[in-house]
């Protein structure tokens, strides 16, 4: 019978050190903790297309966001995204020299004032936010709701910001 050190042990090894499951890849270093992780992480040498164009019923699949861009620009005629032309204003802050939008500006100054306007008002937290989409996203806690979900191929990700779904395509797909 398994002490209960011993399996904290067995536990840590299988959970907590990145050398248990090893990608057997020629090449790769990569190393998880959990099967999960590297179940995941085998798609990215997965010759599978893992970008579909999803443009009007279109079939094309692509192995990159790049090419993927590309197909959308040459053929569906989507035009590049450009930056603004809105005219720029500096940051007054000394030694800042971030040059912006008003609108743009007014968040970047946050940073330096450290400013977080936007309030969770569910009962009994109050958490503060700088950014609207912050708080839109901390709200999702309060009601359950994981509405960002991971587009990869076979994938069942769901989480309840966005940041969370790019660490988790950056770590299990890239």
């Amino acid at each position: 019978m398994e002490t209960v050190t011993e399996g904290l042990r067995s536990h840590v090894v299988l959970k907590h050190t990145d050398d248990h499951y090893v990608c057997p890849i020629d090449g790769c270093e990569r190393r998880y903790g959990d099967h999960n992780d590297l179940k995941y992480h085998m798609r990215t040498h997965s010759s599978e297309p893992a970008f579909p164009c999803r443009r009007d019923g279109c079939p094309e699949v692509f192995r990159s966001e790049h090419y993927l861009k590309k197909h959308r620009v040459s053929v569906h005629k989507d035009r590049p995204k450009v930056k603004s032309q809105r005219p720029t204003m500096a940051c007054e802050w000394p030694g800042c020299d971030y040059k912006a939008n008003k609108q743009l500006l007014q968040v970047h100054r946050d940073l330096h004032t450290g400013a977080k306007p936007y309030v969770c008002e569910w009962p009994n937290c109050g958490k503060r936010f700088r950014l609207q989409s912050n708080l839109k996203d901390h709200k999702n806690v309060h009601n359950n709701l994981k509405p960002y979900e991971c587009q990869w191929p076979g994938c069942q990700y769901k989480c309840n910001n966005s940041g969370n779904l790019i660490k988790h395509v950056k770590h299990m797909h890239h």
